[in-house]
């Protein structure tokens, strides 16, 4: 748990700040930033249970995969807090997730101009297999992807938008807001916003071969 302080400036190969392969990590306060790793420059995570941020900052870290958290499996969730800044030089500016759920319904990632997270495929979020929900008043904005999902990208994976905000996320080629190859996307709620986000097809919303939904 991190609940004050800052954790800064370290390296690995595999978390550059934390790794867990059990239990959970719980960021509160506080700041981990400037770390870096192969995968997951601030947190890399193996376990069954969780990551949550639900203050604090998770910020200007950089990996090859998983900019700010990579995840293994398990569930993360962002609550609070912010998780910007991030880079990957692969797949998952702020997050890369292999299998597992990914759950924002609160804080943001990126959030602001000049904040925003970036790497090749999934600016803020990459999923690999499982699922991603974006609820509340959750923020996912500003984040930039050279390739497909400037905002989440995922292979084989269902997004679910029933709150907060998608906007102002970039991608060159395919998704400015959301990108999946395999699985739906499914948009509800009279506050859910995805705008404003632009990209060579698709600037909301982009899916290869699943489902798109708004109700």
């Amino acid at each position: 748990t991190v609940s004050g302080g800052t954790v800064s400036g370290n390296t690995s190969a595999a978390g550059g700040a934390v790794y867990a392969s059990g239990g959970t990590v719980a960021i509160i306060d506080g700041s981990v930033s400037g770390n870096s790793a192969e995968n997951g420059g601030a947190i890399y995570y193996s376990g069954n249970d969780s990551v949550t941020v639900s203050g604090g900052s998770v910020s200007g870290n950089s990996a090859e995969n998983g900019g700010g958290v990579y995840l293994e499996k398990g569930t993360m969730t962002v609550s609070g807090g912010s998780v910007s800044s991030n880079r990957a030089e692969e797949d998952g500016g702020a997050v890369y997730a292999v299998n597992g759920a990914i759950e924002i319904n609160g804080g943001a990632v990126g959030g602001e101009a000049g904040m925003g997270n970036s790497a090749k495929n999934g600016g803020a979020v990459y999923l690999e297999s499982g699922s991603a929900a974006v609820s509340g008043d959750a923020r996912i904005s500003y984040n930039t992807a050279e390739e497909n999902g400037g905002g989440i990208c995922t292979v084989t994976g269902s997004v679910t938008i029933s709150g907060g905000n998608i906007s102002a996320n970039t991608a060159t080629v395919n998704g400015g807001g959301v990108y999946t190859v395999s699985g739906g996307i499914a948009v509800s709620g009279s506050g859910t916003a995805v705008s404003g986000n632009s990209a060579g097809s698709g600037g909301g919303l982009y899916s290869e071969n699943g489902a798109i939904s708004a109700s």
